[in-house]
């Protein structure tokens, strides 16, 4: 069983957890928290130590990683689906006035 040491440097971080102090909820919470912080950390560093054309790929591959999820998830032909994601990113914004041609304003 875990037991927090007097004056350890995290246990301000369980008065935090609203609620749940000395819980066993607030003691997973620290701990999920502090291994996600770490994995940010980590992932930061690593991206920062790609060139610019390393991670031009990157983006590429995790945008092409998540339209395959979709596609998969969805059960949708691929051709449809990809209709639906480009008709997802339309959504919300507007036209710009710049791109309105002249005989139309």
């Amino acid at each position: 069983m875990f037991r927090w040491r007097t004056g350890s440097p995290l246990r301000h971080l369980l008065h935090r957890t609203s609620g749940l102090r000395g819980t066993a909820a607030a003691r997973y919470t620290l701990c999920v928290s502090s291994i996600a912080t770490e994995l940010r950390r980590l992932t930061a560093r690593q991206v920062l130590a790609l060139t610019p054309d390393e991670r031009i790929d990157l983006a590429l591959a995790l945008g092409d990683d998540d339209a395959r999820l979709f596609i998969d998830a969805s059960g949708l032909p691929v051709e449809l689906a990809s209709r639906r994601l480009r008709a997802a990113r339309q959504v919300g914004r507007q036209r710009s006035v710049a791109a309105v041609p002249l005989a139309e304003v």
